[in-house]
């Protein structure tokens, strides 16, 4: 065989070699890049992960929070997943809360979630009444939540307000309600919120990580680099044997 025949033999069983080490790379390549581009509009940068076994490869481990709200004999408590009422999360799940009171309406008790433009009310067992905004409060945004001496809920934003049942609201003293503030948690809360205090990651982070080769180590962008090379590899082997095929079809002498 001559030269240029034998290194034309040599180059094809390379290139073969090459094609499946880079191919699964490559495939996985294109998928996460895929996926990163169209996240937003596949709905992925709403997901979370929180696989035990991946969580413990990035070193996080399940923290319960220390504090959370007490009002009525209830608690309610936030972790990074969910908001727990009495341990149990609440469908859906609130904005970032502000506070929580419990007052007595017409025989019943009445618990209020604040967030920052809405106040929940639901039933003692936490079940959803209905969502206050701008359009019932005497506020657009609300600063924090508390309880009268009367047993009244009050709210504040510049000025306070108080009501007996979240619909009629009267101004106030701000200085004359007990504010909602966050408490130590008594430990049974905590374990009753441990399993949803689990650590958490975006699903597009850990896509980043596993597309740029982090997410598996030191040694994880050498290998996605080493990927790269190889498909330079073959695509300049690729077109120099397709231009070697189309010299000899046209019987040209190869230098």
């Amino acid at each position: 065989m001559s030269g240029p025949g034998r290194f034309g033999a040599y180059l094809r069983h390379w290139h073969r070699r090459l094609g499946l080490f880079a191919s699964a790379f490559l495939i996985w390549l294109a998928v996460s890049g895929v996926l990163l581009n169209e996240g937003a509009r596949l709905g992925l940068d709403n997901i979370r992960v929180s696989l035990p076994l991946l969580m413990h490869w990035y070193g996080l481990n399940a923290l319960p929070p220390a504090d959370g709200y007490a009002a009525g004999g209830h608690w309610l408590v936030t972790t990074s997943d969910a908001t727990l009422l009495d341990g149990l999360p609440l469908t859906p799940q609130p904005a970032p809360v502000l506070g929580f009171a419990a007052i007595n309406s017409g025989g019943h008790t009445l618990l209020f979630v604040a967030t920052p433009d809405s106040l929940i009310l639901l039933d003692d067992t936490g079940q959803r009444i209905e969502t206050l905004n701008a359009a019932t409060l005497p506020m657009a945004t609300l600063r924090r939540i508390g309880r009268t001496a009367e047993g009244q809920v009050a709210i504040q934003d510049l000025d306070a307000y108080a009501s007996a049942d979240g619909e009629t609201w009267t101004p106030i003293t701000a200085s004359a309600v007990q504010w909602s503030a966050r408490e130590p948690l008594p430990e049974a809360q905590r374990q009753r919120a441990a399993p949803y205090a689990q650590p958490s990651l975006p699903l597009l982070r850990v896509l980043a990580d596993a597309h740029s080769g982090r997410l598996f180590g030191r040694g994880g962008p050498l290998l996605i680099d080493l990927s790269a090379l190889a498909a330079i590899l073959l695509a300049a082997s690729g077109i120099w044997m397709i231009w070697r095929a189309a010299r000899r079809r046209h019987h040209l002498p190869l230098s």
